[in-house]
């Protein structure tokens, strides 16, 4: 079977609900990604505009969701293509692959193609 796969970018707000931009029933079901009666709660005694400005920027990350979500994608596709592997923690690039195939994971629930084996250490030597 097959993961699921989100409804794709992009998305806006539109008072308290996040839809797609371009919404097609023929190619997804959701036309409404989330519905929030209120956009964050502030601890006690914060200070209102402080809360309101942080809830727009947590708004405007979600918001950014799909965008993110393709330049992580494309990011680890390019690091994989130039043969850095996610477990070598001596190159800053392998540690970002890492962190990318971590996030894209998370956000897919699945794997991307040919970034499902995390046991491989070091730069992959040249194809034979």
């Amino acid at each position: 079977m097959d993961a699921p796969t989100h409804t794709p970018g992009p998305w806006h707000w539109d008072g308290f609900s996040l839809r797609p931009a371009n919404p097609d029933p023929d190619q997804h079901a959701v036309h409404t990604i989330l519905e929030s009666e209120h956009i964050g709660w502030g601890f006690v005694a914060s200070d209102f505009h402080a809360v309101r400005q942080e809830a727009d920027a947590n708004l405007a990350l979600i918001a950014a969701a799909p965008q993110l979500l393709d330049a992580a994608q494309a990011a680890a596709d390019l690091l994989t293509r130039q043969k850095w592997r996610p477990g070598d923690t001596f190159n800053p690039e392998a540690v970002v692959l890492a962190k990318l195939m971590d996030a894209i994971i998370e956000a897919t629930m699945q794997a991307a193609p040919g970034m499902n084996s995390r046991e491989l250490t070091g730069p992959k030597e040249a194809a034979q």
